[in-house]
């Protein structure tokens, strides 16, 4: 019976202690309510005990009382009056035998209350034998305090960390803050780069267009240059032969005009020509006069356009410092070639400007996703935040520098067409 307490006990300790198989306070508030129904069962039962002592003691009261008056029934009937005494002897015994069947009712009553008061003990101490014992209560008692305290630790620790949590919570609401007035700082910067770098590709579009125009032109330019070369080219070659030949012919009809103009008799003039043969030879001559006129004219139109054609390439000439024209020529090709260069150096440029544009998105991604990581330390924010700057600062660098590059490229491109295109249109 004890080992059998003792392992309840112990059983009983391990579940409270264990916490989480069985609540202390509903065990505790289970056994006072049972420790108030055992009271108060022992109460009901202790009445009705005393109640049937009462009726014992009462039943053997009147039972002596039959007896007495049976042994005065049993005196008077020494003394003579049988009948009466046997009627009232038999009227007693009958009463007996009513109070014997109720003392044996009565009995049976107690034996049943026994029982139950065995079967209330019993559950009783099986309650207590479950609870830990006859000194479950102070043991309960002491369970209980030791569970408070445990939980007033707990209790402890867990407002510690509350107020670890209210003050990491703090920070994190100052980096969340740091962090929006610093968005609003890279959202202007992201929006100043992106209008500078409109403004730069509308500019780097129109020089492109500049360069466009002015190869355009220079392609122009150097086809009329080389048709005019091949025609002045032609045309002075038609000019010389012409010449030439009507220097021949000139002198060969003024040695005729003297020969008419001595007087020569018209058969000794003429020689061996006829009338014929003379008229012919004086259409030939005045012929020869109109031609000789209209060759002036074409030569003075040749020399107008050459005179043009020098007054252009004079102004070519003070505009370069350069007097010789193959050299201009060769001048002129190579600023093409350099031009054209700058075309493809512009288009690198873009190529560039568009990789800064990715790397921008890239910036502002990567802001986003810091922005997104509100559990991260100081020092990790302070990195990242470091990185940003210089990736940030490594940026506008690179920035400052293609705007240079442009910058120098286009006045490049506009010193060329100024020097060389103007006087190309002007041709």
């Amino acid at each position: 019976m004890m080992g059998g307490q003792d392992g309840s006990r112990r059983n009983s300790r391990k579940s409270i202690n264990a916490g989480s198989g069985v609540d202390v306070e509903t065990m505790q508030k289970q056994y006072r309510m049972m420790e108030e129904n055992q009271a108060q069962y022992n109460k009901e039962t202790q009445a009705i005990l005393r109640k049937q002592m009462k009726t014992i003691k009462r039943i053997k009261d009147e039972s002596e009382q039959i007896k007495e008056q049976i042994a005065v029934l049993q005196r008077q009937q020494n003394s003579g009056n049988m009948a009466q005494i046997q009627t009232k002897i038999a009227d007693m015994q009958d009463q007996a035998d009513q109070f014997t069947k109720k003392i044996e009712v009565e009995k049976r009553l107690l034996e049943e209350i026994d029982k139950q008061l065995k079967v209330g003990k019993a559950r009783l101490e099986d309650k207590r034998q479950f609870v830990g014992g006859v000194n479950a209560s102070k043991e309960s008692t002491k369970q209980t305090m030791k569970q408070i305290r445990i939980l007033e630790n707990r209790l402890d620790k867990a407002l510690v960390k509350f107020n670890e949590s209210l003050s990491f919570n703090k920070t994190l609401r100052d980096e969340i803050d740091n962090l929006r007035r610093e968005r609003v700082v890279f959202d202007n910067i992201y929006k100043k780069l992106g209008k500078e770098l409109q403004e730069k590709k509308a500019s780097m579009a129109e020089k492109v267009e500049l360069s466009n125009l002015a190869y355009e032109a220079r392609d122009q330019a150097l086809a009329e240059t080389t048709a005019l070369r091949t025609l002045m080219d032609k045309e002075q070659s038609a000019f010389e032969d012409e010449w030439s030949e009507l220097g021949r012919q000139l002198e060969t009809d003024k040695k005729s005009i003297k020969d008419i103009g001595r007087g020569t008799p018209a058969k000794d003039a003429r020689g061996d020509l006829s009338k014929d043969d003379e008229d012919k030879l004086r259409k030939k001559l005045v012929k020869g006069s109109w031609g000789l006129a209209k060759d002036k004219v074409s030569k003075a139109v040749v020399l107008e356009r050459v005179q043009s054609y020098e007054e252009a390439f004079n102004r070519i000439q003070a505009s370069t410092g350069i007097a010789d024209i193959d050299e201009l020529v060769t001048s002129f090709i190579e600023a093409e070639d350099k031009n054209f260069s700058l075309y493809n150096y512009v288009n690198e440029m873009n190529n560039e400007v568009e990789k800064l544009e990715e790397q921008n998105a890239e910036l502002r991604v990567e802001i986003e996703k810091y922005k997104g990581q509100g559990g991260n330390t100081e020092n990790q924010r302070k990195k990242l935040l470091k990185d940003l700057e210089d990736k940030l600062a490594k940026t506008e660098a690179k920035a400052a520098q293609y705007e240079e590059k442009a910058l120098k490229a286009t006045k490049t491109v506009e010193s060329l067409v100024g020097v060389f295109c103007c006087d190309i249109f002007f041709l």
